[in-house]
């Protein structure tokens, strides 16, 4: 039973050190970002401006709602990517990051 609860504790400072690894890089560029957490929001449009545009303010107001104004920024964002399909007159959009905001 001791090795079980020992292992788990050992397990679980693992992680933790991973999380401050991940905060400390963040620091290292002046911005603080959430570890291992993902906002995610698909638009369409009928132009692939206006989805891009759709996609990228519906990802900002759900960052603002949940977190505040200083984490909706997607240009601090995380591991961020817009990515889009379509043709002429139908497109869609989806823009992922993980909220980061300058300290």
């Amino acid at each position: 039973m001791q090795k079980f609860v020992l292992s788990a504790l050992a397990g679980g400072l693992a992680l933790s050190t991973a999380a401050f690894m991940t905060i400390d890089q963040a620091h290292a560029r002046g911005k603080l970002c959430k570890a291992y957490h993902f906002h995610t929001w698909s638009a369409s449009g009928p132009t692939k401006r206006a989805a891009q545009r759709a996609a990228l303010r519906g990802w900002r107001s759900y960052t603002v709602f949940e977190y505040g104004k200083a984490w909706g920024n997607f240009k601090l964002a995380g591991n961020r990517a817009l990515r889009c399909s379509g043709a002429r007159g139908s497109w869609s959009c989806t823009a992922t990051g993980r909220p980061c905001r300058l300290y």
